[in-house]
């Protein structure tokens, strides 16, 4: 892919799909918020922590998704659903679709270093 392209994006998600991911977000941090307290505040013992790795990534996912535009799943199964509706799936170009799997790969990646650093931060803080 030519750098030019590089920063182009090929969605595959669009505004109503792109907005699902976002919730799915904000709901899961929420989710790794309530939990870090409870883990925190009953005392857990430090590895059971890892347990927050779960919903943090679930988290990131859908953040990182709905900012990338792309589907991960979608891209699995080489589609674009752009409308409103699950019905209007659409089959992407081979080179949109190689662009679109390059783009999940990186979510995956940023995914994973977000989860990674989420976890990291939750395992420092010292216990009661």
């Amino acid at each position: 892919m030519p750098a030019e392209d590089s920063a182009v994006v090929c969605p595959n998600i669009g505004p109503k799909e792109r907005r699902l991911r976002n919730i799915v977000g904000v709901v899961s941090t929420a989710v790794t918020l309530l939990l870090v307290g409870a883990f925190l505040e009953a005392g857990f013992p430090w590895a059971a922590r890892f347990a927050i790795a779960l919903p943090a990534y679930v988290a990131a996912m859908g953040f990182l998704q709905a900012r990338a535009q792309t589907c991960v799943a979608f891209a699995k199964q080489n589609i674009r659903v752009l409308g409103d509706s699950r019905q209007d799936r659409l089959t992407p170009s081979e080179r949109e679709a190689q662009a679109i799997k390059v783009q999940a790969r990186k979510v995956y990646q940023q995914a994973f270093i977000a989860t990674a650093v989420v976890t990291g931060v939750v395992l420092l803080i010292p216990s009661r």
